[in-house]
């Protein structure tokens, strides 16, 4: 039998602010990150192909390749300030993110078969209020 171990662990999380010149009362930030993580599942393994998969019958692990669960997730965000006045500022706010299924109850050698599966979700916004330089 084999253990619970990791295969794959990173997370990646740049981000940047900066005015658009000395003078400008815009601003923007913007951020993105990459997280993945990949867990091979004790004593479970990928299926080998079958000769006719028409036929039913057992099948057959293919013990080189231990089945393991993929989940990544991606995400972007920008944001844009303006300082209208000294009383009101502006923003507006872009996010896009993709994350990969990190369900518990999901069969993980038919995750390793197929690939995760994605969730992709997209936002923007803006508000405006009473406020300061950020």
């Amino acid at each position: 039998m084999t253990p619970n171990s990791i295969k794959l662990n990173y997370d990646f999380n740049p981000g940047l602010r900066r005015s658009a010149d000395r003078e400008s009362m815009l601003w923007f930030y913007g951020s993105a990150r990459w997280v993945k993580t990949q867990n091979y599942v004790g004593g479970m393994f990928v299926q080998q192909e079958r000769r006719h998969p028409e036929r039913s019958g057992p099948t057959i692990a293919d013990f080189d390749q231990p089945a393991f669960v993929n989940a990544t997730q991606q995400s972007v965000n920008l944001r844009l300030t303006w300082q209208a006045s000294t009383e009101e500022q502006v923003q507006l706010l872009l996010r896009t993110t993709r994350g990969g299924c990190q369900c518990a109850n999901v069969n993980a050698s038919d995750i390793a078969r197929s690939g995760h599966r994605d969730q992709v979700s997209r936002s923007s916004g803006w508000r405006r209020w009473p406020g300061h330089r950020p």
